[in-house]
């Protein structure tokens, strides 16, 4: 059985158990369960999964933006390295105005790499 399963039929099976003691005149009972499956064990854990999954979900997306900015950093120095490109000084300035821009987004996304990926180690 999956652990979603599993963790599915715990949930009814404790909706269950709730309503059985109110209808066996168990309310003190009953109350405490509710509570307890509404505001305690597993609602914090249930949080730090979503929490981690978003920090995943944010590393993943990172490490996409960092290859797809490293490979259109090559392309752009390969093509300043072309000869017809080498003496056409407006098209120069323009790749050199885009790697610098591109060079810069890049540290942003390297900086915030790091935080993510130490987070996950951590967490």
């Amino acid at each position: 059985m999956s652990a979603a399963k599993k963790q599915k039929d715990e949930g009814w099976i404790s909706w269950g158990l709730i309503i059985l003691l109110f209808i066996f005149n168990l309310s003190p009972l009953a109350l405490v369960l509710l509570f307890l499956k509404l505001f305690g064990v597993g609602s914090g854990e249930k949080k730090q999964q979503a929490a981690l999954r978003k920090k995943q979900n944010e590393l993943k997306k990172t490490e996409e933006e960092i290859s797809r900015l490293e490979e259109e950093k090559e392309r752009l120095e390969t093509e300043a390295l072309d000869p017809a490109v080498a003496t056409n000084s407006a098209r120069l300035f323009e790749l050199h105005k885009q790697m610098t821009e591109t060079d810069e987004k890049l540290e942003a996304l390297y900086e915030n790499w790091e935080l993510l990926a130490s987070d996950e180690a951590l967490g």
